[in-house]
């Protein structure tokens, strides 16, 4: 019989060649006095080699073309055609343009207007393509590792072979985002107020998704592209500068929000509508790694309450001060009164805010400044799930509002337990709480010493100031942690810090 031949073994040194070129012109050109042309060309192409990998190769061209006329009125186009060998020759290249214009409508450079100084609209729509896709590589071939596993001849011994990892998809693509922005800048009350308004709408189509198929072809399939993400949102920011009298007023302020929602992607055959991403925002909740929670109904305070309620075969015992779940749906989409995994919901849980926002001001007033910056978000679930339950057998700081027969009324956690605790483990609401926060990040005050105190030590300026970081946090919590980082402090994590600054800066 005879014997296959075994792989050597190699080791390469970590050797790395990058080569990048790029090639192209520009041109710019005035017509007349009114009318203003600038384009660019580019060409480019890369490769990234490795000894133990394939390479990484790239190339695309690319123009552009920006036509003003009158300073008034603008007009853009862009273009590229970039081609990945990630993809298979049928799908090696994309195209990709986008277009932008602007209308300046009023522009009073004179500020003879005392309420509108300028204004001006644009708007622009684009599509950008993305080849990464997620880090697959050559999905459009089928790939072999190494593997031992195989019996050959009279031997119970497995010899060394080679097996697929993975099935080829021959139709993988190009990522695309299609962006479209509508917005305005405005200046006001002799330009003293200044605003910016953006409207967008963005579309991601052809999202590499994990493929569904039946676990009886006992292998997976490389990635499809099944993915498709919205996002609509809106943004806003301010500036505001005025003297009045001494006083000299600067505020600023912006504001963001972003909602996005999953419209399609691959899920496994049978999934039930209540674990379904389909209609839902992206994103998982930071220490679950997930946005499927069981729906929690309070702690079981008895005996008869846990046998009048619906069975939770979750794992292990169930005894007073267990959580208390929901019968939601079992398998056929329906309540069942029994708590399995069929009652685990996916929800809009997420550690990605919806809304972000900031402001602050700047006041002096002869020899004193006084200056803050705020920030906070909203629409941020953390889970403190780990926190409470950290610690030899769980003991911690949190343990005094444990359950007990005597805090059944007051308690904020479960009983404590060595064993039989799976179900208070398990992914749910209970733990889920709210990272929204507003934050006071920066704070100072300044005292400038007086010209005629300094001017005989040839010093210019001489300014004494005091100032902190991160000072004050409000949010919604019930638990004292840090909203924005929640596990900061505790076990062999660096807490957040509180910064409190004395200076003197002084210019000769």
């Amino acid at each position: 019989t005879a014997t296959p031949l075994a792989y050597s073994n190699s080791t390469f040194s970590a050797n790395n060649r990058r080569n990048e070129i790029w090639a192209g012109f520009d041109y710019d050109q005035i017509f007349g006095q009114n009318h203003t042309v600038n384009a660019s060309l580019r060409f480019q192409r890369s490769v990234d080699n490795s000894v133990e990998r394939f390479d990484y190769r790239g190339q695309q061209i690319s123009a552009r073309v920006d036509y003003g006329f009158n300073n008034r009125y603008f007009l853009g186009l862009v273009a590229s055609y970039a081609g990945s060998e990630n993809f298979a020759p049928s799908n090696r290249y994309g195209f990709f343009p986008a277009v932008s214009a602007g209308w300046i409508a009023i522009d009073d450079q004179n500020n003879l207007s005392s309420v509108m100084n300028y204004l001006k609209f644009r708007a622009s729509y684009g599509i950008v393509g993305n080849g990464t896709i997620g880090g697959s590589r050559l999905p459009f071939r089928s790939l072999y590792n190494r593997a031992t596993g195989y019996g050959f001849g009279t031997t119970f011994a497995n010899s060394v072979g080679a097996v697929e990892s993975s099935p080829a998809n021959p139709d993988v693509t190009w990522e695309e985002l299609k962006q479209f922005n509508l917005g305005a800048d405005l200046k006001l009350l002799n330009r003293s107020l200044s605003l910016s308004l953006d409207y967008f709408n963005d579309e991601r189509n052809n999202i590499l998704t994990t493929a569904s198929v039946p676990g009886l072809l006992g292998i997976s399939i490389q990635a499809v592209n099944e993915g498709k993400v919205t996002s609509r949102g809106a943004e806003l920011s301010m500036s505001y500068d005025k003297k009045i009298g001494q006083v000299f007023l600067s505020l600023n302020g912006n504001y963001t929000y972003a909602k996005n929602k999953v419209i399609s992607r691959n899920e496994d055959l049978g999934t039930i509508g209540t674990q379904s991403a389909i209609g839902l925002n992206t994103g998982d909740v930071y220490g679950a790694g997930t946005k499927r929670f069981f729906i929690s109904d309070g702690l079981f305070k008895s005996i008869e309450e846990i046998n009048n309620s619906p069975a939770q075969l979750l794992a292990g015992n169930v005894y007073p001060g267990d959580i208390k779940y929901k019968d939601i749906s079992g398998p056929d989409g329906v309540p069942d009164g029994l708590i399995s995994s069929f009652d685990a919901v996916n929800t809009n849980y997420t550690d990605i805010p919806d809304t972000y926002f900031g402001f602050g001001h700047s006041i002096s007033y002869k020899m004193f400044d006084l200056n803050a910056q705020w920030q906070g978000i909203q629409g941020r679930t953390i889970q403190v799930k780990t926190l409470v339950n950290s610690g030899p057998d769980n003991l911690n700081q949190f343990s005094l509002d444990r359950w007990t027969p005597q805090t059944a009324e007051s308690a904020k956690w479960p009983r404590l337990a060595i064993s039989d605790r799976g179900n208070n483990d398990a992914n749910s609401d209970f733990w889920l709480r709210s990272g929204d926060y507003l934050k006071l990040r920066t704070v100072e005050l300044g005292f400038s010493v007086p010209q005629n105190l300094i001017s005989r030590l040839n010093i210019q300026k001489a300014r004494f100031y005091l100032g902190g970081y991160n000072l004050l946090t409000f949010s919604k919590l019930d638990i004292d942690v840090d909203p924005e980082v929640s596990y900061a402090g505790f076990g062999s994590t660096y807490p957040v810090q509180k910064i409190y600054t004395l200076g003197l800066n002084v210019q000769f």
